[in-house]
């Protein structure tokens, strides 16, 4: 079974991406606007010194997520300020359901993307392809195994600048070791 599996995502990644995700530039569209006018609101309740939320939760939703982290990274970005707009996530899967996706198609975020399944880098790269907001900044997506012996190097290596917004670590058991490993980057916000 697992073999059938692995041969239908194959033949499913020869398709263009644009037959993959016949409407993706489109929804991101009406999502990009939306969001960016809560984006916009947000600063003005900043700047006039307004706490929107008795809780952190309130501002989650879902576009690319699993869950409602998109609205939340975004709520902690717009109330911290974004530095250069650059995200890293290590273990991005596919693509479409990852804590970057959001910021790299509706917010221009600079993106460096790393997966372990040479699969999941193939998918993540047509999914992000068939996107028109990453014609100009492509994500740097690279299938590598992830260990706290060569984070740093490989995150040189993609061209990963010191200093960036965001970083989304999930690797299903060894977080804390890469985490502690980590010295090349430093993160304004981490997850």
């Amino acid at each position: 079974m697992i073999l059938i599996k692995r041969l239908l995502k194959r033949i499913y990644l020869c398709f263009p991406a644009q037959w993959r995700f016949p409407f993706a530039s489109l929804v991101a569209s009406i999502y990009q606007q939306q969001q960016r006018a809560l984006v916009d609101q947000w600063k003005t309740w900043k700047c006039t010194g307004i706490t929107p939320y008795k809780s952190i939760q309130e501002a989650g939703f879902r576009c690319y997520s699993q869950f409602e982290e998109d609205g939340i990274i975004l709520y902690l970005m717009t109330m911290l300020g974004i530095h250069n707009g650059t995200i890293v996530e290590i273990c991005c899967g596919p693509g479409h359901e990852c804590m970057a996706a959001n910021l790299i198609i509706n917010h221009g975020f600079k993106g460096y993307l790393f997966d372990g399944d040479p699969l999941n880098v193939a998918q993540a790269r047509s999914f992000f392809a068939a996107h028109k907001d990453c014609l100009l900044y492509k994500p740097e997506i690279a299938s590598r195994w992830i260990t706290a012996e060569n984070i740093n190097s490989l995150l040189t290596e993609i061209g990963c600048p010191d200093e960036i917004d965001f970083l989304s670590l999930d690797i299903d058991g060894n977080d804390y070791w890469i985490w502690q490993a980590i010295e090349c980057i430093k993160p304004k916000v981490c997850c």
